[in-house]
């Protein structure tokens, strides 16, 4: 809904983005190395995220065609992906389950399904989003209630430079210590944060002076005190570009 195109894979190992309105291909070229297993669109990252025969994750920043991260922490292929509660979650064919925390891109939590259902093995997941809650179903339903990590409130020091993204309703914060903050418009609320974005030879923090969006709204473009500029992936805090 997000992207308003639909996407589906195949046996070949390809994802593809197609537009139902116009009857065309918009994005292809995004392969794995086998069958491609699942696939999750994460709106708090805007990344799509997609897992096949081999043990790890795949993150796309569409339309790029290579993955911008890959998530490895799983022993065996991985089956399913769903979202919920601004997390990630993964089970392998070995019925591991895995918990991510997307700002990091780290896994946070493993559960181990067979030690869940030992009875039968778990056939998939599902998030309750009513009950904020990881569901695990087999011949019987176990609920596993989440705790979402809160992202502070607030700059500690003084707010150097402000932007706002149209395309996603954002607004982007920047401060004196090179902390970049990223709020929800509609909320209030800040969704994400990362620091030391700007860095001397010392490791200290500069001052970040001035930043925009590039022409589509999707990367992040940071100017320091001291001369430096940066291109960012603003939703995962990763630096794609040193100028």
């Amino acid at each position: 809904e997000d992207l308003r195109t639909m996407i589906s894979c195949a046996s070949d190992g390809q994802i593809v983005l197609s537009d139902v309105e116009k009857g065309i291909v918009k994005v292809d070229g995004l392969k794995h190395r086998g069958e491609v297993h699942d696939f999750v669109w994460l709106p708090r990252v805007q990344l799509l995220a997609s897992c096949g025969v081999e043990r790890h994750i795949n993150l796309w920043q569409l339309p790029i065609k290579t993955p911008v991260y890959q998530l490895d922490a799983h022993q065996a292929s991985v089956q399913q992906l769903i979202y919920g509660a601004g997390q990630m979650f993964s089970i392998d064919t070995s019925k591991t389950i895995v918990v991510w925390d997307l700002r990091e891109m780290a896994p946070i939590q493993r559960l181990e399904a067979l030690k869940m259902h030992q009875e039968y093995p778990v056939g998939c997941i599902a998030y309750d989003e009513r009950r904020a809650a990881l569901i695990t179903l087999s011949r019987k339903m176990l609920l596993w209630h989440m705790n979402q990590r809160k992202v502070p409130n607030g700059h500690i020091s003084p707010v150097t430079a402000c932007v706002y993204n149209a395309t996603f309703e954002l607004i982007v914060s920047a401060d004196d210590s090179s902390v970049v903050r990223v709020w929800d418009l509609n909320t209030g609320k800040a969704v994400f944060r990362f620091t030391n974005a700007h860095t001397n030879k010392k490791g200290e923090a500069v001052k970040i002076s001035t930043m925009c969006f590039d022409q589509t709204n999707r990367r992040l473009i940071t100017g320091a005190h001291d001369g430096s500029v940066k291109v960012w992936n603003f939703s995962t805090g990763q630096c794609l570009r040193e100028l």
